[in-house]
């Protein structure tokens, strides 16, 4: 029974690298670094630059796996296999494959090194994508405080905005009953003015009537007595005599 005889690929026509590396038990950056040392392992990409894998690709994939972990080639090993199988030729088992690669056991150690620096990648990628949770939430919450503060001082100006509005109806209240005294007060003073008015009128006339009763010879108690009348229209009229 073949590795891919104990995998049971779902029928559709695109999987996921996500999808791939669950169906297969292996990490996504496996899947990212075969495809960086086997050829023929080509998947599709989309316009977004997400790799969408078919069938054979999938196929391909549990062939290398079943190479590098069950009979135990090398990467340069699996990968001659694969180019022989392409070719059409005879395959080798695994000992001749390293037997004729003199530089098996240099490609091993530089893929274990490779192994190394991707997990090490891997490792720092999903440290940030953890931490990029805390990150936003901390902004966020930043965010929020400056929002409430906001809303604050907007309380705080409206408050401001109803007691000046308050205020400025006081004050037209209080400029309209002004109105009210002033124009009452003009018409006060337009009542005086047409008291003083008859009173200089009057005034005049007994300073006229004074005028011919001391050419005539008047009795000066009677003159005196008019001129105190008259010095009193005259102070009524606040105008001296």
């Amino acid at each position: 029974m073949s590795q891919l005889d104990a995998i049971t690929i779902p029928d559709k026509t695109y999987f996921k690298i996500g999808e791939v590396a669950k169906l297969l038990d292996l990490e996504p950056y496996v899947l990212r670094y075969w495809e960086s040392e086997f050829d023929v392992l080509d998947p599709d990409k989309t316009d977004s630059g997400q790799r969408v894998y078919q069938r054979a690709d999938i196929e391909l994939i549990v062939q290398i796996r079943d190479l590098l972990y069950n009979e135990m080639f090398t990467i340069a090993g699996a990968r001659r296999q694969l180019e022989l199988e392409r070719e059409g030729k005879p395959c080798y088992a695994n000992a001749d494959v390293v037997a004729d690669d003199g530089r098996a056991e240099e490609l091993e150690a530089e893929n274990a090194r490779l192994r190394d620096e991707v997990e090490e990648l891997s490792a720092r990628v999903d440290e940030q994508v953890d931490s990029q949770p805390d990150m936003w939430e901390d902004r966020l919450a930043s965010q929020s405080q400056q929002i409430e503060a906001l809303e604050v001082e907007l309380a705080e100006s409206t408050k401001t905005v109803q007691t000046l509005q308050v205020e400025l109806a006081d004050s037209r209240e209080t400029i309209e009953s002004l109105e009210v005294e002033l124009a009452a007060s003009k018409e006060t003073v337009e009542s005086l003015e047409v008291e003083l008015a008859e009173a200089n009128q009057t005034i005049a006339g007994l300073e006229d009537k004074l005028a011919e009763k001391s050419r005539g010879g008047l009795d000066p108690r009677i003159v005196r007595g008019l001129r105190e009348q008259l010095q009193g229209l005259a102070r009524a009229a606040q105008r001296p005599v």
